[in-house]
Parts: C-alpha cells; structure tokens; sequence
C-alpha cells in the first residue's frame, strides 16, 4: 500500500514537472514566433535626452531605393518605346551605328551636301533666301540634325557607352560637329580632303610612335628584372 501511494506520488510530481517544462518550453515557442512575426520593421533609437526616433536599417533603405530606381527604369523605358515607336535595344544598336558612322569624314561631307527633305518645300516657295538660309538647307546644318547631334553628346559624356566605340575618331568628330562653323566647313571638298588626311597621318605615325614608346618602356623594365 504504502509502495503504491510512493508510486502514485512519484508518477504525479514527474508528470507534473514535465507538464511544467512543456508549459514553459511552449511558452518561449509561442513567445519567440509571436515576437518575430510582429516584429515591426521600423526600430526606436534612443537619443541622448530621452527621446526615441523610429526609422529603418539601412539595408531596407537600400533596397527601398534599388526598387524605386528599377520601376523609374522601367517606366522610362515604357515611355521611350511609346514615343519613339522603337524598343531602347533597337535605338541602342542605331545610335551606336550613326556614331561610329561619324568618324568618316567624307560621310560627314556627304551629309553637308545632301539637301534637307524637310526644307525642301519652303526652299521652293519662297525665290530669295539669304547665304545662312542657304548653308541650313542641308541635312547635317539643318536644326533637327543639330538636335540631335547635341542629344548624342552621352556617348562621349558617359563612359559606359564609349566603351562599345570601336572608332575612337568618331567621338572626336562628335565633338567638333557641335560647332557650326565645323558642320560648315564640311561642305568644302578640300577642308574635308584635309580632315581625312590629318586622320590618315594620325594611324600611320602618331599610333605607331605611341606603341613604339610603349615597347620601349616596356623593355627598359624587363632590363633591370635580367641584369
């Protein structure tokens, strides 16, 4: 009798005990899950008079801010499509043909030479036009041209796209062809022949004498490393 009552004890207090251990291992379970799942994002810092203010880590920031850049991204890239009726690749690859398209200056001389389309039918109304009215009717002095000649000045501007220039000359005439009295120029025959020839000299010396110079550097360091 007296071992059952022992047994009975033991039973109920381990029973108990284990209960207790349950309640509270549950406890903490729910408390930390709780914890977590309202948790809010934002955090309190103390300041040195007592007061708190609530803001946000800096890795929400960032990637509050990554998303705003991708969907400005995105919407400036829907509205580029809508207005040029051409995707941003396709006016990427046009853009970057036109360019190194530039560093031909008998290209440049052709675009100089040909009439303007879009002038043609005011030239024609009118029987007297002045000697600057004249120099604007071709393509490359006309006002659109202009335009966007100034508009592709990023390609030079921006290294991230003159690093696809293959024709590092195109970028130098981009340049120059900012300046109208160089777009006029290009209508002369002989300043354009000039133009190619400085070019020409420029591959066949100047680039030579520069990998030269960068030979000869080269190999006054390996001399000291074999002596």
């Amino acid at each position: 009798m007296f071992g059952l009552l022992l047994l009975r004890f033991f039973v109920s207090s381990s029973s108990s005990s284990s209960l207790r251990f349950f309640l509270t291992k549950k406890n903490r379970h729910f408390s930390s899950v709780f914890l977590t799942r309202r948790a809010p994002k934002h955090f309190a810092m103390p300041i040195g008079d007592g007061t708190t203010v609530t803001g946000t880590t800096r890795e929400e920031e960032e990637e509050e801010n990554d998303d705003a850049i991708i969907k400005a991204r995105r919407k400036k890239a829907i509205d580029d499509e809508a207005s040029t009726g051409c995707s941003n690749a396709r006016r990427f690859e046009l853009e970057l043909e036109f360019v190194q398209s530039l560093a031909n200056p008998r290209y440049l001389h052709h675009l100089a030479t040909t009439p303007n389309p879009s002038s043609s039918s005011s030239r024609a109304s009118s029987s007297k036009t002045n000697h600057d009215e004249e120099e604007e009717n071709d393509v490359l002095n006309s006002p659109e041209m202009v335009g966007y000649l100034s508009y592709l000045r990023y390609w030079y501007e921006d290294p991230r796209y003159a690093k696809y220039i293959l024709y590092p000359h195109s970028l130098y005439f981009l340049k120059l062809l900012q300046d109208p009295s160089f777009r006029r120029a290009m209508r002369n025959p002989r300043r354009v022949e000039e133009v190619h020839t400085a070019q020409f000299q420029f591959w066949a010396n100047d680039v030579t004498e520069r990998v030269k110079a960068i030979l000869a550097s080269k190999e006054e360091e390996k001399a000291p490393q074999d002596a």
